[in-house]
């Protein structure tokens, strides 16, 4: 369980730093979301044999909480998406 929490604190922080410096469409800031968490289960699960499911949980956690200079819309995205 510890080891899942590290690697999704740490793929969201990634993911966070990468996001608030790229300026992109909101779009491309969604689906780049996505595919990191999905990065991250596939890490997780095949890789370091920790819980793909809390990594991801926390990914999306973080991204969301820190994630600061999204969009109205892209932000209603991410919070419908992550809190489903």
């Amino acid at each position: 369980m510890v080891g899942a929490i590290a690697l999704g604190t740490g793929i969201g922080w990634i993911e966070e730093k990468i996001l608030n410096t790229w300026k992109a469409d909101e779009y491309v800031d969604f689906t780049f979301s996505l595919c990191l968490a999905i990065v991250g289960y596939i890490i997780a699960d095949q890789f370091l044999h920790v819980s793909g499911v809390v990594t991801t949980l926390f990914t999306a956690m973080l991204i969301i909480t820190k994630h600061k200079e999204i969009s109205t819309g892209a932000r209603k995205q991410f919070h419908k998406y992550w809190t489903t």
